[in-house]
């Protein structure tokens, strides 16, 4: 469920603008300490920047509903000290060809 939201705006946003086949990846590893795990989220989509370009203006300062919910949820379950869960991204990366996004989780 906190992940959802992650991996669909990669397909949505990311992969299917595309004129190529896409891929999006999900990895989970161990984190800096026993009690973490780092999940990381990655495509090689069209990236951030061009989705906002592509996109008509008024779409331009869309906020994802899903996203902000999903962060939201963190705050609560930190708060409430159910985990320490920390979201992190989207990110773009500026190296990738295409450019592509990434959202650790």
């Amino acid at each position: 469920m906190m992940l959802q939201p992650y991996v669909e705006n990669s397909i949505w946003h990311g992969i299917l603008p595309m004129s190529t086949q896409g891929h999006v990846a999900i990895t989970v590893e161990p984190g800096n300490s026993a009690d973490r795990v780092l999940v990381r989220i990655v495509d090689d989509g069209i990236g951030v920047d061009q989705s906002m370009r592509s996109k008509p203006e008024p779409e331009g300062d869309h906020i994802s509903r899903g996203i902000e919910i999903t962060k939201g949820r963190a705050d609560v379950l930190r708060k409430l000290e159910v985990t320490d869960i920390r979201i992190d991204g989207p990110h773009q990366w500026h190296d990738w060809s295409p450019a592509g996004s990434w959202a650790p989780g």
